[in-house]
């Protein structure tokens, strides 16, 4: 059971060294590899914006579902966690690169809301369960209230929290 935790456990203690280097050493240098929309100078943020984080809060915020949804992910199988993470960095962040708004994009809620996609749309079930499913995740993440109040936050993260499941939609069909 343990090697098949082996991607997201990787992909987790990666992201905390580029914390530790990016915000300890090098005072955030490392933020301006994020990604930059529509910039060719910003394609390669595409690979690099997961693993870029701008605070211990928004490291945490992204640790945690990443552990919960990658070690669901994992226990389907290492060879298909790895697919998904791999295909999520690259379909949520150029998805982010074609429409993003006019700065640099960094974080891990990408590949979250990948994983979610992902595993919302192989989730078997009638399609009133799949309307429940999807409404308790958008309450526990705030996006109705952030919505109707039109915060600061939801201008911020909303591209990568509403792409990304349709990245992951996009890897489950392949």
């Amino acid at each position: 059971m343990a090697k098949r935790l082996t991607p997201v456990v990787f992909f987790i203690a990666v992201c905390w060294a580029v914390f530790v280097l990016n915000n300890l050493i090098l005072h955030g240098n490392l933020n301006q590899y994020g990604i930059q929309p529509r910039h060719a100078g910003g394609l390669p943020g595409i690979l690099w914006a997961p693993f870029l984080h701008g605070s211990w809060k928004h490291l945490v915020a992204n640790t945690v579902p990443l552990a919960l949804l990658g070690t669901i992910l994992s226990l389907r199988g290492r060879t298909e966690c790895g697919i998904v993470i791999v295909a999520g960095i690259f379909l949520s962040g150029g998805l982010t690169w074609l429409i993003g708004r006019n700065a640099y994009h960094i974080g891990a809620s990408g590949l979250i809301f990948c994983f979610f996609g992902y595993r919302y749309t192989s989730y078997r079930g009638s399609n009133l369960n799949r309307v429940w499913v999807w409404l308790r995740w958008n309450c526990s993440t705030g996006l109705p209230v952030r919505m109707c109040w039109n915060m600061p936050s939801l201008k911020l993260a909303s591209l990568w929290h509403s792409t990304s499941p349709k990245a992951g939609w996009l890897v489950r069909t392949k």
